[in-house]
């Protein structure tokens, strides 16, 4: 049960302008769980959902993050009329005007999370993240703790996913995949709050992280070529999780992709040693349940752009697409990174040794730790 609490008897009387039975609410926002860098990564607004737990009722704000909490729009159920109003009493787009955060009064939870849903990341019309705009789904999901959030999938080629398209070369084609998105995914389900008519209502809102923040690092010993960019993939990224009890749906896992910066450089005098990074914040990752494997979950794929100059000075450009299977790194995490604070590093030992036309086995490395593949097994594709 969500609480035990006395009956009351409520009647919600709420016509044309008037206000006077609606309780004023205030929010404020606990993100002391976050790192500084991740709340500045936070997006301009939150939604909101204000769910009575006595004459059950609902209603789903926009709340602005940077800006003040009370200039916000509904987005769903409206608990007042307005002469700009389109008479649905459900709130929506064509707001133009910011409205305060009025509800009915009586005894509430607040859930909310950040306002990754409209922004780069959406999720899948199946899932019951459709709880805030559905008026009998949010009971059940409460109720059954089944408050769910999926990832909505799309081929490389789509707008939401990456700005690459058709020049992917995909050797890992067993899933669809996911936009990639640096922004934590934030939750918050509150304590019972009672609202009422009298004066203004604080609720402060408590966030906790619902996603991973993973950085994936490696490094590549280069002679006689020139490294321009480097595009990474990564699978095993499970499709949903249960935002109340943090549990994955691992019936299906995605892909992303992203890209990777220099963070160190060390001139040699044969060759040149420099050391990539890249992040990803995804609700988890999971390995594949082979080590051999060179497809399916747990597998990272690079593009790696680089040019030469050969001896009449002309430039002349390649892409190496290798690969990497990282059960036994993420095998330190159980086969499943997830429900981490602190940032989670896949510090990748086996360097990437390329000498201007080719890639060379390293005579060093672990097979113990994982080694990187040649996709391209000794086809090398001229740009």
């Amino acid at each position: 049960m969500l609480c035990i609490m006395s009956c009351t008897t409520e009647v919600d009387i709420v016509t044309g302008n008037s206000f006077q039975n609606l309780a004023e609410v205030e929010l404020s926002y606990d993100l002391s769980n976050l790192s500084g860098i991740e709340q500045e990564e936070m997006p301009d607004s939150l939604i909101v959902v204000a769910y009575r737990i006595i004459n059950s009722w609902k209603s789903t704000y926009m709340a602005p993050f940077k800006d003040d909490p009370n200039n916000g729009r509904y987005i769903f159920n409206k608990p007042y009329d307005t002469a700009e109003s389109d008479g649905i009493n459900r709130g929506g787009e064509s707001i133009h005007a910011p409205e305060e955060f009025l509800l009915k009064t009586g005894e509430y939870r607040f859930i909310a999370m950040n306002n990754i849903i409209t922004n780069n990341i959406t999720y899948t019309e199946y899932s019951n993240n459709h709880w805030f705009k559905t008026e009998n789904l949010i009971d059940s999901a409460i109720t059954n703790k089944e408050i769910m959030l999926y990832y909505s999938n799309y081929s490389i080629n789509n707008e939401f996913v990456n700005k690459y398209g058709n020049a992917w070369s995909d050797f890992n084609p067993y899933s669809t995949y996911i936009s990639n998105s640096c922004s934590p995914i934030l939750f918050c389900y509150s304590d019972v709050h009672t609202l009422d008519n009298k004066a203004k209502n604080y609720v402060n809102l408590v966030f906790e992280k619902i996603s991973q923040d993973i950085e994936i690092r490696f490094s590549v010993r280069h002679e006689s070529v020139v490294l321009e960019k480097i595009i990474a993939e990564i699978s095993g990224i499970p499709c949903g999780i249960n935002l109340l009890t943090k549990k994955l749906d691992l019936s299906k896992t995605y892909k992303t992709i992203f890209e990777l910066e220099e963070i160190h450089t060390e001139k040699g005098a044969d060759s040149d040693f420099t050391e990539f990074a890249g992040n990803i914040n995804v609700i988890g990752l999971v390995s594949n349940n082979d080590k051999e494997a060179e497809s399916g979950p747990g597998i990272m794929q690079l593009a790696i752009y680089t040019h030469s100059i050969n001896e009449r000075g002309e430039k002349k450009s390649k892409i190496f697409h290798m690969g990497i299977n990282l059960y036994n790194i993420i095998n330190k995490y159980s086969h499943i990174i997830s429900g981490y604070n602190e940032k989670i590093l896949l510090d990748i030992k086996d360097e990437i040794i390329i000498k201007k036309d080719e890639v060379l086995t390293n005579p060093n490395s672990d097979n113990s730790i994982g080694k990187w593949i040649n996709y391209d097994d000794n086809i090398h594709l001229d740009v």
